[in-house]
C-alpha cells in the first residue's frame, strides 16, 4: 500500500515525461494505462490451473452429496473415495499444459459482471423470474424440507431429475437450519464467475466481447418477437436463444455449459482434460453434456485416425477408462426416468418449420467465412475447423429430431454448441479488424472512418449481431421494468408446492410433471437406492 501511494505521489512527473517523448499514446491514455498496472500489480492473479479446479471442484461438490445420499452407502463410498483420490490426481496431472494468468483487476470485473448477470436472470427473485422458476424454486424447497433421495409418494416413486446445481445450496440450508436467498445467490454467481472467466481467456481478455457473447442469439428469436409484437401471431419454434435469454429459464445448463465448454476450448490441444468436466455436467444438465460428449468423442476419433495422438495406455486409462466408471452410478439413476416424452422426427411440410435452419445456415455462412483468418500470435487460443464444423452438424442434426416436452434435446442442447460457434466468430471477427488497423493506419480504431470501413466489410456479421442482440436487449427491459427495485413485482415463491412434481403437474400439466418421475421397476430403485436406515442424516 505504501509504495502504491507514493507511485501515486509520483504520477505527475511520469506522466510529464512520457508526453516529451512524443509517444503515440494520450496522457489520458497512459494516465488508465498506468493506475490499471498498479491494480493490477497490488491485486491478486489467479493462474488457469487453478481456475480449472475451481471449475471442476465446483462441479463435483454435487456430485459427491448425490452419491452420498442417492445410493447406500456401500456402493456409494467406492465412488466416493474414486472421485476424491482421481480429483488429487486431475489436479496433478497436467504440469505440462500451458497455463496463464488472470489479472486482479479483470477478475473483480467480471465479478461485476456476474452478479449483475446473476440478478438479472432471475435468481433470487430481484429481478423478473420466468415460469420456469416455480420448477426451480420448487427443487430448492422440497431439497430442503425433504430427506434424499426425494420421494413422490402420491406416485409411489422417486424423483429422477439433474439436481446438480441445487444440492450445495440445499446441504447448506440444512446444515443452517433455515432456508436462505443470498446462499442461492452466491452460488450461482460464483459459478457464472467462474464460466465468464474462461470466455474472458477466449476472447482476448476483451470484456465488451463478453457482453456480446452473453448476449446473441439467432435472429429468428428477435424476428419471433417481432411477429408477436405487429401480428400477434408466432410464426415460427425452435429459435437458437442467446446465453442471457436461455439463462432466465435454466441457469442450472448456463453455468454447466459455461465451465464445461471453457475447459474444453482452451485446452482443445489437450482435450482429454476436459473430459472428467463433461462427465461430471450431466448431473447438471443431460442435454447439453450429451452432446458435448457427442463432439468430444468426434474429435477423439479424428485426432486417432490421424496419428496425432500421443495417449498411452496409462494415460487412456486415466483419463477417459476411470472417469466413465466414477460416472455410472449417475448414468444408471439419470436412465431411471419412468418415461421420456420422445415425439419422434419433423416433419417439414411448410415453410415456419423450415425457418429454424436459417439460424444454423447463417452461422454456417458466417463461420466458413471467417475460417480464413488466422492469427499466428494466437493459434493456441483459436477454435480450429476440426472443433466448429462438427459443432455445425451436430445442431443440424438435433433440428431433425424431437426430443422432450419443450424439445429441450434441441433448445437446451444447442447451448454449448452456440457457446463453440459464437465463440469461434468473434474471436476471427475480432483478429479481423485488428489486422484491418494495423495494415490501414487511416481507418483508426477511434475514428469514423474506422467504424464504417469495418461494417462495410463484415456487413453480414454485423446485420446478424444486431439483429441477435434485439431479443435479449427486449428482455432485458422487461426485467429492469419488472423488479422489486423500481415496481410492485412479487416473484415466484419458493413453497408452491408440497414437491417439484406437484409444482409441475398445477402449471405444466401431466406430461410435464411426468418427466420428473423416476421407474419404481428400475435397477436403480429395486437394488440401489438407500432405504431410510441407510441414508447419511444430516
Amino acid at each position: 500500500m505504501i509504495l502504491w501511494i507514493k507511485n501515486c505521489i509520483t504520477f505527475d512527473y511520469r506522466i510529464f515525461s512520457y508526453k516529451l517523448k512524443k509517444t503515440t499514446l494520450t496522457t489520458r491514455h497512459f494516465a488508465i494505462k498506468y493506475i490499471k498496472n498498479q491494480m493490477d500489480i497490488h491485486l491478486q492473479t489467479m493462474n488457469t490451473s487453478r481456475i480449472r479446479l475451481l471449475s471442476v471442484g465446483y462441479l463435483l461438490l454435487a456430485t459427491l452429496l448425490f452419491l452420498s445420499n442417492w445410493f447406500y452407502l456401500k456402493y456409494a463410498l467406492i465412488f466416493l473415495i474414486g472421485h476424491i483420490l482421481y480429483f488429487v490426481y486431475y489436479s496433478r496431472s497436467a504440469k505440462k499444459v500451458e497455463e496463464t494468468d488472470v489479472s486482479g483487476s479483470a477478475l473483480i470485473y467480471l465479478g461485476i459482471i456476474s452478479f449483475v448477470w446473476t440478478l438479472l436472470m432471475g435468481v433470487g427473485g430481484i429481478f423478473l423470474q420466468t415460469t420456469d422458476f416455480i420448477a426451480h424454486n420448487a427443487k430448492f424447497h422440497e431439497l430442503y424440507v425433504n430427506e434424499w433421495p426425494i420421494i413422490f409418494k402420491e406416485r409411489q416413486s422417486f424423483s429422477c431429475y439433474y439436481y446438480g446445481y441445487y444440492l450445495v445450496p440445499a446441504f447448506l440450508f440444512k446444515i443452517l437450519g433455515h432456508f436462505s436467498v443470498p446462499i442461492i445467490i452466491v452460488y450461482t454467481w460464483f459459478g457464472i464467475w467462474l464460466g465468464l472467466i474462461w470466455m474472458y481467456l477466449l476472447l482476448f481478455r476483451n470484456l465488451w466481447l463478453i457482453g456480446v457473447l452473453v448476449m446473441s442469439g439467432g435472429i429468428i428469436f428477435s424476428l419471433e418477437l417481432l411477429s408477436l409484437g405487429l401480428f400477434q401471431k408466432s410464426f415460427t419454434y425452435n429459435p437458437l436463444l442467446s446465453l442471457f435469454i436461455q439463462s432466465l429459464y435454466v441457469p442450472n445448463q448456463i453455468i454447466a455449459s459455461l465451465l464445461v465448454t471453457g475447459i474444453f476450448l482452451f485446452y482443445i490441444k489437450n482435450y482429454r482434460i476436459s473430459f472428467y468436466a463433461i462427465t461430471l455436467s450431466f448431473y447438471w444438465g443431460v442435454f447439453p453434456a450429451s452432446l458435448l460428449v457427442i463432439l468430444f468423442g468426434i474429435i477423439f476419433i479424428q485426432d486417432f485416425l490421424r496419428n496425432n495422438s500421443n495417449t498411452s495406455l496409462k494415460d487412456f486409462f486415466f483419463y477417459y477408462i476411470f472417469p466413465s466408471f466414477l460416472f455410472l452410478p449417475a448414468f444408471i439413476f439419470l436412465t431411471s426416468s419412468n418415461q421420456m416424452p420422445v415425439h419422434g422426427f419433423y416433419t417439414f411440410n411448410s415453410l415456419p418449420t423450415l425457418i429454424p435452419f436459417i439460424d444454423v445456415l447463417l452461422i454456417a455462412a458466417i463461420t466458413i467465412w471467417l475460417t480464413r483468418i488466422k492469427d499466428s500470435n494466437n493459434q493456441n487460443h483459436l477454435i480450429q475447423p476440426y472443433v466448429f464444423v462438427p459443432a455445425l452438424l451436430i445442431l443440424s442434426i438435433t433440428l431433425t429430431y424431437r426430443i422432450g416436452l419443450y424439445n429441450d434435446f434441441y433448445l437446451r442442447g444447442s447451448i454449448p454448441l452456440c457457446i463453440i460457434l459464437l465463440v469461434n466468430i468473434l474471436q476471427r471477427l475480432h483478429i479481423s479488424i485488428n489486422n484491418d488497423y494495423s495494415s490501414s493506419p487511416e481507418h483508426s480504431l477511434s475514428s469514423v472512418s474506422g467504424y464504417i470501413f469495418s461494417f462495410k466489410k463484415h456487413t453480414l456479421i454485423f446485420l446478424w449481431l444486431g439483429i441477435s442482440l434485439c431479443a435479449s436487449f427486449f428482455q432485458l427491459s422487461r426485467s429492469l421494468k419488472n423488479n422489486v427495485l423500481v415496481s410492485n413485482y412479487h416473484p415466484i415463491p419458493y413453497k408452491t408446492s408440497p414437491n417439484s412434481y406437484q409444482a409441475m403437474l398445477k402449471h405444466f400439466g401431466q406430461e410435464g410433471a411426468n418427466q420428473y418421475v423416476g421407474n419404481p421397476n428400475s435397477f436403480y430403485f429395486l437394488y440401489l437406492a438407500p432405504r431410510k436406515d441407510q441414508r447419511l442424516e444430516f
